[in-house]
């Protein structure tokens, strides 16, 4: 028989872990997931999905013809630690997609690092791809890095919000560049301003869930989950 070693072997004590990342993925599907475009808002640590020309013929009602927008938000990370905004196109035949496996841990790490994410690529390495085209997106949000030892732990707050699109900010039927995320005049921000106003609204709601042993409300996260544990 013949037998092949993938991972190292774990010696007594187990590893201790340099440059690692946490994160978290979120594959969005806005009806038909093949016209949705993904875009950045940085001053709110968000990055964000929506559908590229603001109509679903699958949907019922209202939505049918302003279908609502996906956030994903950090709220928290560990001290020292940075994080990226990021996401991706699953293109056939043209972006391989980032999942589970051997085969491809080396993508996951470049995606949640921001390292080697896919390209086009933005300037500021606190924001990864930024698509040209809309596709079946997914958004990305990481942390790091960290040096975990055994026993170690770490952690990061994110919200998923979810809101309608502005009426009278959009046309059905016509795309909407996500543009340079650094750009505070864009018009999808115009657009997405419910989405950004309860992404602020859950980051101002943060401290109330979380307590401390007394039943008071306590934050940090992390601080408060670090306390019940030493």
């Amino acid at each position: 028989p013949l037998y092949m070693v993938t991972d190292p072997l774990i010696p007594e004590g187990g590893l201790t872990y340099e440059n690692a990342w946490i994160g978290y993925g979120l594959d969005v599907d806005i009806g038909n997931a093949a016209d949705d475009m993904m875009a950045y808002a940085p001053s709110d640590n968000m990055v964000f999905a929506y559908d590229w020309g603001w109509e679903e013929p699958n949907f019922q009602g209202p939505a049918r013809t302003a279908p609502g927008l996906v956030g994903l938000v950090v709220l928290e990370t560990e001290p020292g630690t940075a994080h990226v905004l990021n996401g991706w196109r699953n293109v056939s035949g043209e972006t391989p997609d980032w999942g589970g496996g051997r085969s491809n841990e080396f993508r996951g790490l470049g995606m949640m690092s921001g390292r080697n994410p896919y390209a086009p690529v933005h300037t500021d390495p606190g924001i990864g791809h930024t698509p040209e085209s809309p596709g079946d997106v997914r958004l990305l949000i990481s942390s790091g890095p960290f040096v975990l030892a055994p026993g170690d732990s770490a952690s990061m707050t994110l919200a998923v919000v979810i809101a309608e699109p502005i009426p009278g900010t959009f046309t059905v039927g016509l795309g909407t560049p996500p543009g340079n995320p650094r750009d505070p005049d864009r018009a999808i921000l115009e657009i997405a301003a419910g989405l950004l106003e309860r992404a602020r609204a859950a980051r101002d709601l943060l401290p109330l869930f979380v307590q401390n042993d007394e039943g008071e409300a306590s934050a940090p996260l992390h601080a408060a989950r670090r306390g019940r544990n030493d």
